[in-house]
């Protein structure tokens, strides 16, 4: 599979599929981190209403990766205001980003990222940030392959 791929603009149509995809990166990542990814009882209803709002909005960014008319990944992302006090006053951010787990290593994720970083470009931004836990192994090698570096560690403290 994801031979034939095509790259595209997200659609509200695609909510679905996308979902689909969402709730297999969601399920990755709680057996990562159960405390970082607790969802709400209508996370599923929030994240269709975050789609279309990045489907519908100028600088958010909906991107899909098709294959024989289904949805095999996507990326999310959305040009993000900095503190007044720097230079570089916005940046590209990366809120979400997946691609079905049969489809991998296949040039998907690759694909959807040069798309999103064109947007990026256009928009005017220098650089695209995203977060990435550390245990997802799968994610920080995919990213660090295509260039991500670390350039913050968050840090939490349970109370």
């Amino acid at each position: 599979m994801a031979k034939n791929f095509i790259i595209r603009p997200g659609r509200i149509k695609d909510k679905k599929q996308v979902l689909e995809i969402w709730e297999e990166l969601m399920e990755y990542h709680i057996g990562i981190s159960s405390i970082d990814y607790e969802m709400k009882d209508d996370a599923p209803e929030l994240f269709l209403k975050f789609f279309e709002n990045n489907v519908r909005s100028r600088n958010k960014k909906a991107v899909v990766a098709e294959e024989d008319g289904k949805v095999i990944g996507y990326v999310l992302g959305a040009i993000q205001e900095r503190p007044p006090l720097f230079k570089t006053t916005h940046h590209a951010f990366i809120t979400d980003a997946a691609v079905l787990q049969e489809n991998r290593n296949k040039g998907v994720g690759t694909k959807l990222l040069e798309e999103f970083a064109s947007w990026a470009k256009e928009k005017g931004m220098k650089y695209i940030v995203l977060s990435v836990v550390p245990e997802n192994k799968i994610g920080k090698d995919f990213w660090e392959k295509h260039g991500f570096q670390t350039i913050m560690l968050n840090q939490r403290k349970m109370l």
